[in-house]
């Protein structure tokens, strides 16, 4: 079927996509839209037409050979269009972001901390001044948030003269700003104006994410089109197209979960060592950049002996747990704390009492306290589970509710009960990993109550894809439904209304 053939068969799911987007945007106007509505239009037809055509490019593209071009080319373009509309340094912990993939750009890999701080340019404090407008204000209030039309930022040269700066996240790994620091470097080496060098850090970060997405739809055996979804959610892309780390991170931590059931489904005999060191270099990365994804790493007994070429190497993995258990324990003491305390967090712990070391010991002579903390976790689960940074209305429950039905009833084949016990466990040991870790970094000393408004739903993405590998029910009747196209459409909606809301709110 040609292009025209394919944008006729997907009609009835774009003319709903136009319809309920519209009910959407004209829900989420305040005043001062409907009084100047022309940049709302305007993206109000882009978004349209870009769906539109994903929706027919889909339709021609609708196997699981296929999938990765699809999630591909719906996070790219759709990361490249919020790149350039979220208004300036409004990302989770963006400032300090762009500081380090700044600092990056200038082949500083591990920054120097000298006289408490490091040395970026002045532009970068400019960008900073001009973003942290959204820190001041209601973060959701209509045009609270600094934009090219409220700055002199799109017209500014660069300004390269160095200049202090308190943080920079010097706790992560360099390669993880890799590809928002080549975008910065090219903005330099162009003599662009100031601006580009938050668009370009952007954009070079989300093709990485938009790649690393696509290496693991096509890598997966299984769960190809949960993976796509999780891939796409609004809030992955729209952390991808930031200069967080949080792109390299979740990118991973799919090619991560690829490979486990690449190595789960691989015919008997087939599996080698390098099988387990690859696995192994992947988990060792992702926990680099995020700490508790290292317990991925016991993951590994999950696949199957006879996958394995030699029984030899099967056992090879537990060596490899002993190896990455090392591996953590010594990026945490000798890299990460240090670069941690490195900022204006070591003045925070000092002024309220935080301490890992003395809240450890603390943890461990109190042990009963801490397993009821613990189990209030359920509690806060809410408070995580929204899919935007911040409850923004009905549409963050739907989506909620709708990641919620490809997790469990998407078609998928039922696997042994005994390896969906065993992954989660293991997931529930990265879930509470996460709680203890703030119970340990961002309590007062003796205090293990203030650490759950912390966590949000993006320290658990490198997760999600093998929620469905543990929780799926199956129903062959679903399977009859082919419910993709409608998976696809839902997808659009709840991106190209993302992307509206910070029109809305911003412009």
């Amino acid at each position: 079927m040609n292009f025209r053939d394919n944008l006729f068969s997907t009609k009835k799911y774009w003319i709903c996509f136009i319809a309920i987007f519209l009910a959407l945007t004209l829900f989420r106007f305040e005043t001062i839209n409907f009084q100047d509505p022309k940049i709302e239009i305007i993206a109000f037809i882009i978004l349209s037409i870009v769906s539109i055509i994903i929706l027919a490019y889909f339709q021609s593209n609708n196997d699981s050979k296929n999938l990765h071009k699809t999630a591909f080319v719906i996070i790219l373009i759709f990361g490249l269009i919020v790149s350039v509309v979220t208004p300036i340094l409004y990302g989770p912990d963006e400032v300090e972001h762009f500081v380090r993939a700044e600092i990056t750009s200038r082949g500083e890999l591990f920054p120097e901390y000298v006289n408490g701080s490091f040395n970026t340019i002045q532009s970068t404090i400019d960008l900073i001044e001009v973003g942290r407008v959204h820190e001041i204000v209601d973060f959701d209030s209509t045009n609270s948030s600094a934009t090219i039309f409220k700055t002199t930022a799109d017209t500014e040269p660069i300004n390269h003269t160095l200049i202090d700066y308190p943080s920079a996240f010097a706790q992560n790994p360099f390669f993880g700003y890799l590809a928002p620091a080549i975008g910065i470097a090219i903005a330099k080496l162009f003599d662009l104006n100031a601006i580009w060098l938050v668009w370009l850090g952007r954009m070079f970060n989300i093709l990485l994410y938009a790649g690393l997405s696509a290496i693991a739809i096509k890598k997966t055996p299984i769960l190809k089109m949960p993976m796509l979804v999780f891939a796409c959610l609004p809030l992955a892309i729209y952390l991808g197209a930031t200069t967080s780390i949080d792109s390299f991170i979740n990118g991973t931590g799919l090619i991560t979960m690829a490979y486990l059931f690449h190595m789960y489904k691989s015919p008997k005999s087939t599996l080698t060592k390098r099988d387990i060191l690859i696995f192994t270099a992947l988990v060792i990365l992702l926990g680099m950049g995020k700490v508790t994804c290292f317990a991925f790493i016991l993951l590994l007994p999950l696949v199957p002996k006879a996958n394995f070429k030699n029984e030899k190497h099967y056992y090879l993995g537990f060596a490899a747990i002993i190896l990455t258990a090392i591996a953590a324990v010594a990026w945490t003491k000798f890299y990460a704390n240090p670069g941690f305390l490195n900022s204006w967090r070591g003045n925070k712990w000092v002024l309220e009492n935080f301490n890992s070391t003395r809240q450890m010991d603390y943890i461990m002579h109190h042990k009963k306290e801490a397993i009821f903390e613990l189990t209030k976790m359920p509690l806060y689960l809410p408070d995580a589970l929204s899919f935007s940074m911040n409850y923004v209305d009905f549409t963050d429950t739907l989506r909620v509710i709708f990641v919620a039905l490809i997790i469990f009833l998407y078609p998928a084949d039922s696997e042994k009960l005994k390896s969906r016990i065993y992954a989660f466990i293991v997931s529930f040991i990265f879930y509470t990993g996460t709680y203890v870790s703030f119970m340990i970094s961002w309590c007062e000393v003796g205090k293990l109550y203030h650490y759950y408004p912390g966590v949000q739903i993006r320290y658990f993405y490198p997760v999600l894809a093998l929620l469905p590998f543990i929780f799926n029910i199956k129903i062959d009747a679903i399977k009859e439904l082919k419910l993709d196209n409608a998976i696809i459409t839902a997808l659009l909606l709840f991106i190209s209304y993302r992307c509206m809301r910070y029109v809305i709110m911003a412009y």
